[in-house]
């Protein structure tokens, strides 16, 4: 599926060019998206938990321009993602773990893992809690 960079929102303008909703980029669910290093550093610390959500993390090396006189590799987490939609109980469970690791609404949603109106309203549902 399609989602957009910022928001993971499937649904794009008239001319299916951008996200209908925060205008970015549409990209394939095995496109690189840009979280934090702590939303990484959060995620790869609780891999094994993440297992029970069907969710795989892998840590890869990132291929980079040469540019910088500094060839330090830089590292990216793969995060493998059920295509089929997740239940709304999963779903709910994954998003008040992912909250309870410290990952902010707006990381979550780079995230891509379902309509960002259904993560808002599970991440903040679970604020009244």
């Amino acid at each position: 599926m399609i989602r957009c960079i910022k928001c993971g929102c499937s649904r794009w303008d008239a001319e299916g060019h951008k996200c209908a909703l925060c205008d970015g980029s549409p990209a394939l669910r095995h496109e690189q998206v840009h979280v934090d290093f702590s939303t990484k550093a959060n995620l790869l610390a609780s891999a094994g938990e993440l297992r029970r959500f069907g969710l795989t993390l892998e840590k890869v090396e990132l291929l980079k321009k040469p540019m910088r006189i500094d060839r330090s590799p830089e590292y990216g987490l793969v995060l493998d993602v059920f295509d089929d939609p997740m239940g709304a109980n999963m779903l709910r469970e994954l998003v008040h773990h992912l909250r309870y690791l410290g990952i902010s609404e707006e990381e979550m949603l780079r995230l891509r893992l379902a309509e960002p109106e259904e993560i808002t309203a599970l991440y903040r549902a679970d604020e009244t809690m």
